[in-house]
């Protein structure tokens, strides 16, 4: 019976505590409810306004080119180093030619024994046989006068007729020896047969060494261009193949901004078009500067046409070769518009919207929306349908909410203002 009435008693008391917990869990549960939500908020800054396609690439030369080995050999210096400022036909290697050094010495001494043999049948071979021949004239005339005398006495009967014909004979012979020594001597004459055969072999011998000059000198690595190490393919002491890569010069009298942009936006493009140029890693460091140069073709492969946009001469310091960047090409501009953070934007079938503050609720605003970018104008709709003369209500005071988890008519309650969505990450 006692126990009776214990169960009976705990049974009320279960029934008091619940009578007495459930509303104020009711009264909690609405008045979480109804308590207004905290948001952060950012105020739009009206600005001219500045429509661009992003596009990114790096900083290149006027010019760049690669030296390349034309010999094989062991590099016995290459004192350059990257980021070094070098002049036109400046050394900038050497490699081992101590065989074709050797090799040069022996073409050089068959070109002095060559000048050597033409000069001894120019000069003294053809002295010799011109004296031959002068010798041979005053014989022959001497032969010819006794030939002479001798047919006269012959035709007075004091001579026989073999005296004569023995005369005659000799004269024919010194005659014969004339002519064979006048062929001999044009022969030794510059433009005789023999002198063109040994200038040919003069021409021979120093066309071999100059061959062998040409090639040692391809042994000494010159700089075809004033510019810019940008990188080095080899280091001093290597043993290099002909036609492998030393090194890669630049030109530097002028710098680039290289980018490639999508073909989608080529109707946005054009020469003398301005742009902005910035290091991608430091936007503080943001440059106005111009396209210069447009290619005709497209890249079929990534669907890109590339352009350049020059760098200016005054800032050649900042912008290094080779430094990645971000470029913003001005499609438009637009003053005294309102600006804001594109993560303020809610994007609802095809539609844009924001979310402002009135009357402590949040107030979805349909908006017309320009930009791509990390900012982008906004223009609110005349005679929206939710709000009638929207667009009055816009200012650079009106504060727009972070939009997550925000509905049309949500109280909130603004605590700061928000920045970008970096800013209110961290908040």
């Amino acid at each position: 019976m006692e126990s009776e009435k214990t169960k009976n008693a705990i049974s009320i008391n279960k029934r008091v505590i619940a009578a007495i917990i459930i509303p104020v869990i009711i009264i909690g549960a609405v008045f979480y409810a109804l308590r207004p939500k905290k948001v952060q908020y950012t105020n739009p800054s009206i600005e001219n306004y500045q429509n661009t396609v992003l596009a990114s690439g790096e900083i290149t030369p006027d010019e760049l080119i690669t030296i390349n080995s034309e010999s094989g050999g062991k590099i016995l210096s290459l004192k350059v180093q990257e980021g070094d400022v070098i002049s036109k036909n400046q050394k900038i290697a050497q490699l081992d030619a101590k065989d074709l050094q050797n090799t040069l010495s022996e073409k050089s001494a068959d070109v002095d024994a060559a000048n050597s043999n033409y000069n001894a049948v120019v000069t003294t071979n053809y002295s010799l046989a011109k004296r031959e021949v002068a010798k041979l004239e005053i014989e022959l005339k001497s032969l010819k006068d006794e030939l002479y005398k001798k047919s006269a006495l012959l035709e007075s009967g004091g001579i026989s007729k073999r005296e004569v014909d023995e005369a005659k004979a000799e004269a024919d012979k010194t005659a014969l020896d004339l002519e064979i020594a006048r062929i001999k001597m044009q022969s030794y004459a510059s433009k005789g047969s023999e002198g063109r055969k040994q200038a040919s072999a003069v021409a021979q011998a120093r066309a071999s060494f100059d061959t062998s000059r040409q090639d040692l000198e391809k042994y000494s690595i010159l700089s075809p261009l004033a510019g810019i190490i940008v990188k080095k393919y080899a280091q001093e002491g290597e043993i290099i193949q002909a036609g492998n890569p030393i090194m890669d010069i630049a030109r530097t009298s002028k710098r680039y901004a290289e980018i490639k942009i999508d073909e989608k936006n080529i109707a946005y493009i054009k020469e003398a078009q301005q742009a902005y140029v910035y290091p991608s890693s430091n936007p503080e460091m943001k440059i106005l500067s111009s396209v210069s140069y447009i290619s005709p073709f497209i890249d079929k492969v990534s669907g890109t046409i590339l352009a350049k946009i020059e760098i200016p001469k005054a800032n050649e310091q900042t912008f290094l070769i080779a430094l990645t960047v971000t470029v913003e090409l001005i499609k438009d501009s637009y003053p005294d518009s309102i600006v804001i953070d594109s993560n303020y934007i809610v994007w609802e079938n095809n539609q844009t919207y924001i979310f402002i503050e009135e009357d402590s609720k949040a107030l979805k605003l349909p908006v017309k929306l320009t930009g791509s970018g990390a900012r982008v104008k906004i223009e609110p709709y005349k005679n929206a349908e939710t709000r009638s003369e929207a667009g009055s209500v816009i200012s650079k005071d009106t504060r727009i909410l972070n939009p997550e988890g925000l509905k049309d008519g949500t109280r909130v309650s603004t605590k700061g203002n928000g920045g970008s969505r970096t800013d209110r990450q961290k908040l």
